[in-house]
């Protein structure tokens, strides 16, 4: 990971107008198989018998589309239309972008998934298998993000009223300890120099704390996280419907134009 950025509903909207008066070219969003995801997670974890090995479930790992990512996409699953549509853009313009939501999408689909086939007892749910195979999948998850964050040049936080919906004064909170989770990701991450910009010339990476990630509300119980963005650089429209004639060269532009390289490296 190298810069995080934000990025407020209404660019999207404003990209998504630009697109429609200055893009003739189509583009396709691309549409989610999820159930194929889940049934080949369920597959690998199934013993002989038709039911889960709790053994097998324990050492399951979520599968990658590529090995390293121009763009990792946070944002609340309640963003989802928006989030896609961002995810199809930057496709379009040639980046390779990770949205959790086109291969694993909702962890809970997954352990809904699986807790009917290994869970469910003749009295209903079994709490303790329920409780085995919710903290797998919720770990299993959390070590794909982080991997998924540190294969990722960049973030783009979708900063909504979904994402962060409270905000007072310059302190913004979230209910989803999933963005939570993201933020403190990229905080504590080691920030990566793009391979394009590295030379043989020594170099010193500065960067302060910061960061940030996506939203799930649970109505019976809310619990909120305070959110330190500092560090994310704010993108507008304009920023996003550049990538449709520059590509990737046009984040090389935004790091120049918002001084991030300047910034983030001193060379000697």
């Amino acid at each position: 990971m190298f810069a995080p950025f934000q990025c407020k509903s209404i660019n999207i909207k404003c990209l998504r107008d630009k697109v429609n008066k200055g893009v003739t070219q189509r583009f396709v969003l691309k549409q989610p198989e999820h159930q194929k995801f889940y049934e080949g997670i369920v597959r690998q974890c199934t013993a002989p018998d038709g039911t889960i090995d709790g053994s097998k479930l324990s050492t399951l790992t979520f599968p990658f589309d590529r090995k390293n990512y121009d763009v990792f996409i946070s944002y609340s699953h309640n963003d989802i239309d928006d989030a896609l549509f961002l995810y199809s853009w930057l496709s379009f313009c040639g980046l390779n972008c990770f949205l959790d939501g086109t291969i694993w999408n909702s962890a809970d689909k997954l352990l809904e998934t699986i807790d009917k086939k290994y869970s469910v007892g003749r009295s209903g749910y079994d709490y303790e298998k329920r409780n085995f195979s919710t903290s797998h999948v919720h770990t299993m998850l959390s070590m794909a993000m982080l991997e998924a964050i540190n294969r990722s040049e960049c973030c783009i936080l979708l900063n909504t009223d979904q994402s962060v919906p409270l905000k007072t004064g310059i302190e913004q909170k979230t209910l989803s300890p999933w963005i939570y989770q993201e933020s403190q990701f990229i905080n504590y991450v080691k920030p990566q120099i793009p391979p394009r910009f590295q030379t043989n010339q020594r170099r010193t990476v500065v960067f302060s704390e910061g960061c940030e990630a996506r939203v799930y509300v649970n109505d019976s119980l809310k619990t909120s996280y305070t959110l330190n963005l500092k560090n994310y650089t704010s993108l507008d429209s304009n920023d996003l419907f550049g990538f449709y004639s520059q590509g990737i060269k046009q984040l090389n532009n935004i790091y120049e134009n918002r001084n991030i390289m300047k910034s983030g490296i001193l060379w000697d």
